[in-house]
C-alpha cells in the first residue's frame, strides 16, 4: 500500500463516508428526492456520515456502485432511501458489535452524562449491546447492581494487584473493564461536544 492510499485508510471516519460514498454518488449525478426538502436531504447525509464511517474505503466504493443502480425516479437519478442504503451497507458488512447504532447513539445522548454520573457506564454499555435497546426501570436497577459488583471488584484487584497478589485472569478483567470504561466515555464526550457544537451555533 503506497502513502496515498495509507492515508486515504487513515481518513476520519465522517470524511471516509465523504470521499468514498457521498461526494462519488453527486458526481455521478444523483439528486434529492423532490418530496425531501434540502434541510432533510442534508440530515440524511449527516446521519449517513455518522452511521457509516465502520465501513472501510473499499466497502464504501462498492456501496456508491450499488447505490447507483438503486438510484429512484424517472430518471434513475434520486437517492435512495435511508432505509435502503443502511440495508446494502449491512449486507456488505454490519457493523461490529460495539458500533451498534443503539450503544453509540444512547451513550451520546443526555443519558451518557447520566450514566457516567451514576456509575454504571459499562454496565449500560454491555446491556444495550446484548439487547439491543434502551433499558426499562427494573432493568436499570439492575444495571446499578452489576455497577456496584464491579466497582467493589475493581476495588479488590487493584488492592491485589498493588500487593503482588493479583492473578492473571484479575489483571485480564481489569484491563477490560477500563479499556470498555474509556471507549464509553469517550462516546459520552462526543455527545457533549456534539450538543455543545449546536448550542454555540443556534
Amino acid at each position: 500500500m503506497d502513502q496515498a492510499e495509507t492515508a486515504h485508510q487513515d481518513l476520519p471516519r465522517r470524511a471516509k463516508v465523504r470521499e468514498y460514498l457521498i461526494q462519488p454518488l453527486e458526481r455521478a449525478g444523483l439528486v434529492r428526492p423532490p418530496k425531501m426538502t434540502a434541510a432533510e436531504h442534508e440530515a440524511m447525509l449527516d446521519k449517513l456520515q455518522d452511521r457509516l464511517g465502520y465501513l472501510p474505503p473499499e466497502l464504501l466504493s462498492t456501496l456508491a456502485e450499488v447505490l447507483l443502480r438503486l438510484a429512484e425516479g424517472p430518471l434513475l437519478n434520486r437517492w435512495p432511501a435511508f432505509a435502503t442504503i443502511w440495508n446494502n451497507a449491512m449486507r456488505l458488512m454490519p457493523p461490529p458489535d460495539d458500533e451498534a447504532h443503539i450503544m453509540t447513539s444512547w451513550l451520546a445522548s443526555i443519558e451518557g452524562p447520566v450514566a457516567r454520573s451514576g456509575g454504571y457506564l459499562v454496565e449500560l454499555h454491555e446491556f444495550l449491546r446484548r439487547h439491543g435497546r434502551p433499558p426499562g426501570s427494573y432493568e436499570m436497577g439492575k444495571i446499578r447492581e452489576a455497577a456496584a459488583d464491579n466497582g467493589r471488584r475493581r476495588q479488590r484487584i487493584e488492592e491485589w494487584i498493588a500487593k503482588g497478589h493479583a492473578k492473571g485472569e484479575d489483571r485480564q478483567w481489569l484491563d477490560w473493564y477500563l479499556r470498555r470504561l474509556a471507549q464509553c466515555e469517550a462516546l459520552v464526550r462526543a455527545g457533549e461536544d456534539k450538543r455543545a457544537a449546536k448550542g454555540a451555533a443556534a
